[in-house]
């Protein structure tokens, strides 16, 4: 109804225009006026005063309609702020006056006519009356004016349709034809067409002739004209002839061409777009436009309002494309909907500029729901580069996030992978308020825990907060990456690790208290894990508690049943824990079960290594005291130590001696000879792993090999010592037992001539025997 609200300014009366008032000096005039100390003559002038304000508010809201000024719009609506209390404020006081008197008069059982010939009555009827009269078509343009404010634009409305409904029966035919008309335009903009068109019919029945009988003709016309279809059509197309025909002024004209526009864009919309009234509507929309920014404005608006997509008939400008983008985007057909936004960002149109930030936003969210992650997540890069602060910034951060996901799923690398982690903390970190950054946090720990960063991972997930379950999940895998912390650094303090043990028991309690509730559920899988890791908490690093680890760990196979995957995990800390507090025959057991296990695990390997050198710790330890212990836990070490070699993993410099010491004594001599040769190639001159090897070559028969240690042992030795006379002694021997008479010959021999006075008669025998044996027929 705003056209023909238009049209009616000029012909509503609601006060003599004299000089204007200004609202603000009016308040203490009415507040005098319900105090009750007005005279009648200064009421009315105050009324008058009222009226010219009210004055003020048609010519700027006839202004914001003609030109559709934002500045007009503000103005009317600033001025119609300051009158509309002091109307609704007199109208209330003198209105409860006269219902007030008739209640009492009623409770009386009183004859409330009685009233009607009194003068305070009547002055207070005729004020009540005057106050309603401004305040109906007020109240209709306050709300026309604040088209996004439903609800208040719906109770100004309301009180329009009841002020004009007091003037149906005056005596006044102006007055009640008028009133008529403006009751007929509230009830439409309410969106009950059918009561308007009523009010209206009447009208026209009454009002031909009058300056009133056009503005209720175009009225009809807009009411029939928004509810499309053929009458929608046919009116206005009627409508349209007729006032060519009477000659109305072109500002009518122009009006009721809008009528028709807009009746063709509702039947348009009715169509789903296109349609058999599209060229008339692009046609008429190109004239219209053409009277200049004011109606181009409107034909906008109307045509953005009505359709979808209004390109066909505004053609392929920003605007149009725009909306045409929203709409699409709206309806979920993205795939359309980014087209055209991929038009608008590739525009150089200046107008193109206003969209410029939002189209980045835009086409990031369409990609994002078409699959496009990779494209998503550079839009939506692009966009917080240049509004990392804007309304929309944090929803488009977390679409950044889950497109970065999308991404790393569908093409794990490092590339991807270092992306999608360093979009998760920004997300995380620059945006704390968002309602899913317990998802970021989730998602940004399980990349750093992934690369081993478990310190870190586990602060991540300290943070996440969010469903219940995804707490639960979040307290679990603190726990673990607590777990991997302890049991990974090895210059951990105590006073470190005793922090970490503090923070690892909170987060277990904080699991089990989640687990127990209703709203979050945690799976025997969930379950088993935690203990493994609370096992690992109590059982790792300084100040570790053995006998805790194996008390979370009882009859955790009945608690926790078909957990195979996690047998390793049980075994190993069962077999450390036997390790720490000397429980031989437990710790036999779990060395045993370790050594049968398939060893396909990642980490096998690894454990291995580690329970191993645990072992042989605990051998060497021993060793002084019980020298059978000692034996059987290396014989433990030994037994894992074999799996290493099984996998084609070398074993570990640091422990290959212990190990091959364990093969001598299981009689594993070649096993020992291998470990001693790869030992002396790091320690060539090293006496006491050529001795031993030496040894085991002796024992091995292998006669060649042992003379070969025997002699290099001696080269090292101190001349005329016993330990020299001892390698040269066994190298003379091994010669000739590797079948060497002459060469074992010539080493006796070399000795005798080098040290005749060889005092020690025992060693002084040995070398004659010796040289009795494998002299003989040798020339000397």
């Amino acid at each position: 109804m705003v056209v023909v609200a238009a049209l009616l300014s000029a012909l509503v009366s609601l006060a003599p225009a004299a000089g204007m008032a200004m609202a603000g000096d009016l308040s203490g005039a009415v507040g005098r006026a319900v105090a009750g100390t007005l005279s009648e003559d200064q009421e009315q002038a105050l009324f008058g005063e009222l009226g010219e304000v009210s004055v003020q508010v048609a010519d700027r809201y006839d202004q914001w309609v003609k030109t559709g000024s934002d500045e007009s719009r503000r103005a009317a609506l600033a001025t119609g702020d300051s009158i509309l209390p002091l109307l609704e404020r007199l109208r209330g006081y003198h209105q409860g006056r006269i219902d007030k008197a008739q209640a009492d008069i009623i409770r009386e059982d009183g004859n409330p006519e009685t009233l009607y010939t009194q003068r305070w009555w009547q002055l207070d009827r005729g004020f009540a009356l005057a106050a309603a009269g401004q305040l109906s078509w007020l109240h209709y343009r306050m709300a026309m004016l604040s088209p996004d404010k439903k609800a208040q634009r719906d109770e100004w409305l309301r009180k329009s349709e009841r002020e004009f409904s007091e003037f149906i029966a005056a005596s006044d035919e102006k007055m009640r034809l008028e009133s008529l008309l403006g009751r007929a335009m509230a009830a439409s903009a309410l969106g009950r067409r059918d009561d308007a068109e009523g009010d209206l019919k009447l009208v026209l029945e009454q009002a031909k002739g009058t300056s009133l009988y056009w503005p209720a003709r175009m009225a009809l016309a807009e009411v029939r004209a928004g509810a499309g279809g053929a009458a929608a059509l046919s009116e206005t197309q009627k409508l349209l002839g007729e006032a060519q025909s009477a000659g109305l002024g072109s500002d009518s004209i122009k009006q009721i061409r809008m009528l028709r526009l807009d009746a063709l864009l509702a039947s348009m919309a009715a169509s789903g777009g296109g349609g058999p009234h599209q060229k008339e509507a692009a046609s008429l929309a190109a004239q219209l436009s053409a009277l200049g920014p004011a109606y181009a404005q409107r034909v906008t608006q109307m045509a953005v309002a009505r359709l979808r997509d209004p390109r066909p008939v505004l053609g392929a400008t920003v605007s149009a494309e725009w909306i045409a983008a929203e709409n699409l985007a709206a309806v979920e057909k993205f795939e359309e909907a980014a087209k055209a936004y991929e038009k608008i960002g590739r525009s150089t149109d200046e107008a193109a500029r206003v969209h410029a930030e939002d189209v980045l936003h835009r086409l990031g969210v369409c990609y994002f729901r078409l699959g496009r992650y990779a494209d998503a997540e550079r839009e939506l890069r692009s966009y917080l580069s240049k509004a990392p602060d804007g309304v929309l910034a944090p929803e488009a951060a977390y679409l950044q996030f889950r497109a970065a996901e999308g991404v790393f799923r569908a093409s794990p690398s490092a590339e991807t992978r270092n992306s999608f982690m360093a979009v998760a903390e920004n997300f995380t970190t620059k945006y704390p308020d968002h309602e899913s950054r317990y998802e970021g946090l989730f998602r940004y720990a399980e990349l750093l825990q992934g690369e081993h960063r478990y310190a870190e991972a586990a602060q991540a997930y300290a943070q996440v907060e969010g469903p219940p379950a995804f707490r639960l999940r979040a307290a679990a895998a603190e726990l673990q990456c607590l777990a991997d912390t302890l049991s990974t650094t090895g210059d951990l303090s105590g006073d470190a690790a005793t922090d970490l043990r503090s923070r690892a028991e909170a987060a277990w309690q904080r699991l089990d208290k989640l687990a127990a509730g209703a709203s979050a559920t945690a799976s025997a899988d969930l379950r088993a894990r935690a203990t493994v890791a609370r096992a690992m908490v109590v059982g790792s690093g300084a100040g570790a508690d053995s006998a805790a680890a194996l008390g979370y760990l009882e009859d955790f196979e009945k608690r926790f049943p078909d957990q195979n995957d996690l047998v390793l995990a049980t075994t190993s800390l069962r077999l450390a824990a036997a390790v720490s507090l000397s429980l031989l025959d437990q710790a036999q057991a779990s060395a045993n079960a370790m050594a049968a296990m398939p060893g396909t695990e990642a980490n096998y390997n690894d454990l291995i290594e580690r329970l191993s050198r645990a072992l042989l710790r605990r051998s060497a330890d021993v060793a002084p005291t019980d020298p059978e212990a000692s034996r059987r836990w290396a014989a433990m070490a030994t037994t894992l130590l074999d799996r290493l070699l099984a996998a084609g993993r070398p074993i570990p410099p640091e422990v290959r001696l212990n190990l091959a010491q364990s093969y001598v004594e299981q009689n594993r001599l070649s096993d020992a000879a291998t470990l001693y040769g790869q030992l002396l190639v790091a320690r060539p001159e090293s006496r006491s792993l050529l001795r031993a090897a030496a040894l085991v070559a002796d024992r091995r028969g292998q006669g060649a090999e042992s003379a070969d240690y025997w002699s290099r042992l001696a080269l090292l030795q101190q001349v005329a010592t016993p330990a020299w006379y001892e390698a040269r002694l066994a190298t003379a021997a091994a010669l000739a037992t590797a079948g060497k008479r002459e060469e074992a010959c010539t080493s006796v021999r070399e000795v005798e001539g080098f040290r005749p006075d060889l005092r020690d008669g025992e060693t002084k025998k040995r070398f004659a025997d010796l040289q009795a044996q494998v002299c003989v027929g040798i020339p000397g």
